[in-house]
């Protein structure tokens, strides 16, 4: 038989399954194969509920394929129309054959009732409440809110599994849940019945058999080697002091070492949850030590006869460790080698070092990837192990080439926008921003002063920025480079930043020229970080109120300033966006001389805490901010603090520097505009609390302070945060309302205020 043959009689009973009354004539073109023609829809007069250009989408094909194609196709849109809520919808394919190997598709819809969700309950559930229960499936009444959901039998299920999944990490080990449909759609008779309908609505009960809880008895590793045979095992807590330990191959680590790992104790309530999280922290300890192909499996639970209890155990594969030979930079092509080195030799991933598998799993996935691709703004990054390891039988360590791969993403780009605050107004913003920078990389040619095509490859980052606005108006230009001296095990960033600004202030109009150099020094891999810091200002303060304050009048004209500031810094959160536990510590001092002296010190303290973690994994986090910050001697206006808004001296519910100092009124001598206060603490708290995933929360707080004058300042309020995803993380997009409970006479207040890539 002939290959155009066999092929077309192939196609033709795919063609075939499904539905009984597809026809595809069995007359073989000159080439052999079918080609799709044109593709229509059609519902028997019955307005459809998705549009052409949407199901054309969801085919997965277009006009010009193979024929082929067609039932997989077919198969596509039912599953959609499943998913969207039509458990009863029915495609149907009918084609044509058309002159000259070309086919006319035509698939006939019946769309059938879409279901919504009426009402979702829980019966027999004794330890955990409906709500939490809610909380953590997605088959529910609403969606955002105001949406109806709809029926999908995939989402059941899926929730099923996921209330099992609860309460096995709750300890209940001997549950059973099951969920019925009222009406029950799954039978036959009922299916024919609400087929018929235009609207139909189900409810969804999940009954649940919690039966006891498990504590732990004994905690057990097992040692297997290479073939999956035991070698040893250790007995690593036990309530039954006589249990030996026996270990017979391996000696990698002692037992104090592991046992320091499991956190899990005796008597506790066994939580899968903790078990996995043990299992992790026993496997990052082999993997940072070079024991690449090591495995940590945490086993089911070995139930104690006639007692309510488990023995815990973990089954551990060590394998050989590793040290690493030779690294390999593949993919780049206009990023320079050694602008990836770097970061890794930052991460002590070189040559002769472990290998740490703990931040690069041969798996993929692990920290270092991360941290290349985001320093990197390349599309994807991949770490692996590369080649056999080499080196004696018999040395505690072999030798493990890597490669390390990389797909280049966008790293450059000209934005044009507009932005808008409540403490700033309106900004227009044009942008040209380039991370891949190359400061040495100059044009040879004319050609190449096209953007993209020089100053490329160093990883460098170079941004000019032109934001006029309704309140403020910034230009700036700046360089940036990670790595400066090219020292990757001692990095430091440098910063140097080009700015003129004007605002219109209350009394006042306030402009700055600014030139900027800046060292930050990196340790620990950016836990800690000691700077230093060089400004030179041109302040100008011009078009003076005629009652403006005499503090004001001051210093009108041009100001001279130049400064040096220390910096150290401390951070222990877990993320580096959106952290939820740990702290960031931040203080400075700045020395300032010129037209005017003085100093400037300030402290931050932010504290991360997880108050709750509902049973889809959502956290609830606290964050306390304590802020102080007083000049040292007698500082110029415009330099003193304000607060008020949002921001670094913010508290929500007064208004952009509503809280300051007042001075007194040339006119009418009453203490009127502000003139800056000469120290500042702040006491803010807040409270994040999920509501759809992590990308939208509820905000409520508590804002305080004081200032030089006046007494204690308070607000509360509440707000929505919106985390939008971006290159280097999510952006937040926040709006808040607030009141004051105590305030000052001459404090200005503000209910609303709005603000994005800012976070409390």
């Amino acid at each position: 038989m002939k290959k155009s043959h066999l092929f077309f009689l192939i196609s033709t009973a795919l063609l075939s399954m499904g539905q009984a009354y597809s026809q595809v004539s069995s007359t073989e073109t000159a080439g052999g194969t079918y080609t799709v023609e044109s593709i229509d829809f059609e519902s028997g007069g019955i307005k459809r509920t998705f549009k052409d250009k949407k199901l054309l989408g969801k085919l997965d094909f277009e006009v010009g394929d193979d024929i082929i194609w067609a039932e997989p196709g077919r198969e596509n849109l039912e599953k959609y129309y499943h998913g969207q809520g039509f458990p009863f919808a029915q495609v149907a394919l009918r084609t044509e054959q058309l002159l000259e190997g070309k086919m006319k598709l035509t698939y006939e819809i019946s769309e059938g009732p879409r279901i919504k969700i009426g009402k979702v309950s829980f019966t027999g559930n004794e330890t955990l409440s409906n709500d939490a229960l809610k909380q953590a499936l997605k088959t529910t009444t609403k969606k955002w809110f105001f949406w109806s959901r709809y029926y999908t039998e995939e989402q059941v299920v899926e929730d099923l599994k996921k209330l099992k999944n609860i309460y096995w990490e709750k300890g209940f080990l001997s549950h059973v849940i099951t969920y019925s449909l009222h009406p029950n759609i799954l039978d036959p008779v009922i299916m024919a019945q609400e087929r018929k309908l235009k609207k139909s609505k189900i409810n969804i009960n999940f009954a649940i058999e919690e039966g006891p809880v498990y504590t732990i008895e004994k905690i057990l590793l097992k040692f297997i080697d290479a073939r999956g045979q035991t070698t040893g095992e250790i007995v690593l807590k036990s309530a039954e002091p006589g249990d030996k330990q026996i270990r017979t191959e391996y000696n990698t680590f002692d037992e104090k070492q592991l046992r320091a790992q499991v956190k899990s104790e005796l008597g506790q309530i066994y939580s899968r949850r903790k078990a996995r999280s043990d299992a992790k922290q026993l496997l990052n300890l082999y993997r940072q030590k070079g024991f690449i192909n090591s495995d940590v499996i945490l086993l089911s639970p070995e139930f104690i006869p006639d007692v309510l209890a488990v023995n815990m155990e973990f089954e551990i594969f060590e394998g050989r460790q590793y040290r690493i030979g030779r690294i390999d930079i593949t993919g780049n092509k206009e990023t320079k080698e050694k602008v990836y080195r770097r970061i890794l030799d930052e991460y002590d991933f070189f040559p002769a070092q472990l290998y740490n598998a703990e931040i690069a799993p041969k798996e993929g996935g692990g920290e270092l990837e991360k941290k290349v691709k985001r320093m990197t703004l390349a599309q994807a990054v991949t770490i692996a192990p590369m080649g056999q390891a080499y080196g004696p039988e018999d040395a505690k360590g072999l030798g493990q080439d890597v490669e390390v791969n990389i797909k280049e993403g966008l790293t450059g780009n000209i934005w044009p926008g507009v932005g808008v605050s409540s403490d700033s107004g309106f900004v227009g913003q044009l942008l040209y921003d380039e991370r891949n920078f190359d400061i040495t990389d100059w044009p040879e040619s004319i050609d190449e002063l096209i953007p993209g095509r020089s100053f490329r490859g160093a990883g460098q980052s170079f941004r000019i920025a032109a934001e006029p606005g309704t309140r403020v108006s910034r230009y700036s230009v700046s360089f940036g480079d990670p790595y400066w001296g090219g020292e990757p095990n001692k990095p430091i960033h440098l910063g140097v930043t080009g700015s003129s600004w004007e605002r219109d202030r209350e009394s006042y109009d306030e402009g700055r020229i600014k030139g900027y150099i800046g060292f930050d020094k990196r340790y620990n891999r950016n836990r800690w970080h000691r700077s230093i810091g060089f400004r030179a200002e041109e302040v100008e303060v011009d078009s003076i109120d005629l009652d403006a304050p005499t503090e004001i009048k001051s210093v009108e004209g041009s100001n001279f300033i130049a400064g040096i500031k220390l910096g150290i810094k401390h951070d222990s959160t877990d993320d580096e966006f959106n952290p939820t536990t740990g702290s960031i510590f931040d203080a400075s001092y700045e020395q300032v001389g010129g037209d005017h002296t003085f100093g400037i010190v300030k402290g931050t303290q932010r504290w991360y805490m997880t108050l709750h973690e509902d049973l889809a994994e959502r956290k609830t986090v606290l964050v306390v901010k304590l802020l102080a910050a007083t000049t040292v001697s007698d500082a110029p206006p415009f330099e003193k603090f304000y607060a008020g808004g949002t921001g670094t001296y913010g508290i929500r519910g007064f208004d952009y520097r509503g809280v300051s100092t007042r001075g007194q009124n040339t006119v009418t001598l009453e203490e009127d505009d502000p003139i800056g206060s000469d120290w500042l603490f702040l006491a803010n708290t807040e409270v994040t609390v999920p509501l759809t995933g992590e990308s939208l929360s509820l905000l409520f707080f508590v804002d305080s302070g004081m200032i030089d004058s006046g007494g204690y300042r308070v607000s509360t309020g509440a707000g929505i945060q919106i985390l939008i995803p971006q290159w280097f993380g999510p952006v937040p997009m926040r709006f808040e309302l607030a009141t004051p409970i105590i305030k000052d006479d001459k404090d200005e207040t503000r209910v609303f205020n709005f603000s994005v890539g800012r976070l409390f």
